[in-house]
């Protein structure tokens, strides 16, 4: 009653004791009736995509474990557990050769832990041990991207990048660092973003990316060796409405509008607020005039911008102006030039050399001009025309403007009284108004000197002498009719004086100085002097008093 369950070629050994012993011929055990399959190898570890090796091996059993070594079955392997099955291409069915089935072909192309199973139909199947199936990366894989975002706020959402393998799964041990950068877009990322982030179990998630300029953006992922990639549109949209910027200022003609002055309604990154419809108000900031009364100076902002095409200032010149909606920062222009509008008409003067009263002092010099303006007052710049001009009922002749300005010799006034002046159009290629006549009057200059304008020749010794009139002139010899102060007379030269009781001094009345009460009792040739403080003085001619009656 000997049983053997393990197949093979056995030899038997006999003994009793002290008698020598015998061993056998050999004995060749076969294995039973195949019952079971049974794995005989399988790799604890593989590669996705790349088949398992070593092979996995099956073998056809006996009850006893014995391969039966005539069995040429087929047996078939199928995942008995694990996230997934054999990749396309896989050799799932070998027939056993001697008792065992082979499997040199077996693929993956998901990571994770599996069980193999092997079936016939009809034996026993068996269950493997795992084999970790591990991924290899090549590649970076955007899995979620925010669709939006704030200009200067960090996303809301997270953006997650898995580093995969060539069949899309994430390589979980994989702890590289990625970096995003922007691929299109009008602008880069803000300062502060973490823009480089290691991945955790293959996963790197950003969390802290800002962007300053709001616009469309698409973002790229790279970390130095693997297959990048491109996410889809992230919007950024404008932040809370902050300032007010001039995008655009055009001048124009004294005679019109101005050309389109837009203002944006920005955030505090200069970023379109376009959904803002606040009104904006223009002022002038700076310039030789303001707006006329028929300029519409307060808009509308539509999809954030304010335009404004109702804006005239008639003064030509050099402008900036302010915008403003009362509760945002205000903005100021760059220079805005308005030029004269057509040339209109000749007006004589000018503020720096026209008097600006209309009376002077005699002596004052004028250099008189002739402007050629346009209907607001603006001196044409690019007008030559020519014209004449009378001063005073002087013809000074003819002039031609240049840069609109035609200017005339200095006239020095000394006579007092009314001046004329006026300008009239020579030729044109315009149709030009004359000048409007200026008139102002020229007074007399300050106090200079005494003139003796009456003087007796002859007079009897004893008797009053005819009148002196002393006249008080400047020093172009207009009279002071304003003035009073004390004239003094006395004798220049003579062989006598004034007799005792004559007016010598006398306060001028309109300019004029008269004595009426002067005597000289010796006769002979005189001279008559007259003072005034610190005016020039003057002499009289001769004057001869002949003796009185015999007495």
């Amino acid at each position: 009653n000997l049983l053997l369950n393990t197949s093979g070629t056995y030899t038997l050994s006999v003994s009793d004791g002290a008698l020598a012993g015998a061993t056998s011929g050999n004995l060749v055990v076969k294995s039973g009736t195949a019952s079971q399959l049974a794995f005989l190898s399988a790799p604890a570890t593989g590669a996705v995509g790349l088949a398992l090796s070593p092979s996995v091996t099956v073998a056809v059993e006996d009850q006893f474990g014995n391969v039966v070594t005539g069995n040429g079955t087929t047996i078939t392997l199928a995942v008995g557990s694990g996230p997934g099955g054999f990749a396309h291409g896989s050799t799932a069915s070998v027939a056993a050769i001697n008792g065992i089935a082979t499997f040199s072909n077996l693929l993956f192309n998901k990571n994770g832990t599996y069980t193999l199973s092997a079936s016939d139909g009809a034996l026993s199947g068996a269950t493997s041990g795992s084999i970790a199936i591990v991924a290899s990366s090549t590649k970076l894989v955007l899995k979620t991207v925010p669709s939006s975002g704030t200009a200067g706020t960090a996303l809301a959402s997270s953006l997650t990048v898995a580093i995969e393998d060539q069949f899309g799964n994430i390589v979980t041990g994989d702890t590289s660092m990625v970096t995003l950068s922007v691929a299109t877009g009008p602008g880069g990322f803000a300062s502060g973003s973490t823009i480089s982030v290691a991945a955790v179990n293959g996963i790197a998630t950003f969390s802290n990316l800002i962007f300053n300029t709001a616009g469309t953006y698409t973002l790229s992922v790279s970390d130095g060796t693997l297959t990048g990639t491109t996410s889809s549109t992230v919007v950024i949209n404008a932040g809370a409405a902050a300032q007010l910027f001039f995008q655009a200022v055009g001048g124009g003609k004294a005679s019109g509008y101005l050309s389109a002055v837009t203002v944006a309604v920005e955030d505090q990154y200069g970023n379109i607020v376009t959904g803002d419809t606040s009104p904006v108000t223009l002022s002038v900031a700076s310039g030789p005039g303001g707006f006329a009364s028929a300029s519409t100076i307060s808009v509308a902002a539509v999809n954030g911008i304010a335009t404004f095409t109702g804006l005239i200032l008639r003064t030509s010149g050099t402008y900036t102006l302010s915008a403003s909606d009362g509760t945002l920062v205000g903005g100021t222009s760059g220079s805005i030039v308005v030029v004269p509008g057509a040339a209109s008409k000749l007006v004589i003067g000018d503020p720096q050399n026209l008097p600006a009263s209309s009376t002077v002092t005699a002596g004052t010099v004028i250099s008189p001009v002739v402007l050629v303006e346009d209907n607001y007052g603006n001196v044409v710049l690019d007008n030559s025309t020519q014209v004449s001009m009378t001063f005073g009922g002087v013809n000074l002749g003819t002039q031609l403007a240049v840069n609109g300005v035609a200017t005339f010799a200095p006239q020095t006034l000394t006579v007092v009284g009314t001046k004329n002046v006026n300008a009239s159009l020579v030729s044109s290629s315009l149709p030009l108004s004359n000048a409007t006549t200026v008139s102002f009057v020229v007074t007399p200059a300050v106090a200079s000197k005494l003139v003796i304008t009456q003087s007796p020749s002859t007079g009897t010794a004893g008797a009053v002498l005819g009148p002196v009139k002393v006249a008080v002139e400047d020093s172009f010899g207009n009279l002071l009719t304003g003035d009073s102060s004390t004239v003094a007379l006395s004798i220049g030269s003579g062989p006598g004086a004034l007799t005792a009781g004559s007016t010598t001094s006398v306060a001028a009345v309109n300019g004029i100085a008269t004595f009426s009460n002067l005597l000289l009792n010796t006769s002979g040739t005189y001279t008559l002097s007259v003072s005034d403080g610190a005016l020039s003085g003057a002499t009289s001619g001769n004057l001869v008093v002949k003796s009185g009656t015999a007495s």
